[in-house]
């Protein structure tokens, strides 16, 4: 398979498994694939690759589970949250303005990344 990242760089892995992924509390388990990343530096912290194919079964899960407006009833990780906000705002037709897809406001204090995609 030929994966592309942000900007439409190739997404290097070493293969893939078929593993039970859940939010704890949130979400029931359910079948997905993720990427081996190849032995790197960066490797040895983040030894799998968890694609947007993944976060838009566990999105559909969330939905299904607790309806459309989640994100108003269920809590869970920060990081999660804003990647899925990003994920609807992303699927949204919008206005682009000056190349922006829409703002995310986070009243949290400490920083939150969002990787590409």
């Amino acid at each position: 398979m030929d994966i592309e990242g942000g900007g439409g760089h190739k997404l290097p892995y070493t293969g893939y498994i078929e593993v039970e992924v859940a939010i704890p509390n949130v979400t029931d388990a359910v079948n997905c694939l993720i990427l081996i990343t190849p032995d790197t530096q960066y490797g040895q912290y983040v030894p799998v690759i968890i694609g947007t194919n993944v976060l838009d079964i566990l999105m559909d899960a969330i939905k299904q589970k607790h309806s459309e407006h989640y994100q108003e009833k269920v809590r869970m990780p920060d990081a999660l949250y804003f990647a899925f906000r990003c994920m609807k705002i992303q699927k949204r037709p919008l206005d682009r303005v000056d190349g922006e897809i829409g703002i995310i406001k986070c009243g949290i204090t400490q920083k939150v990344m969002i990787p590409s995609n």
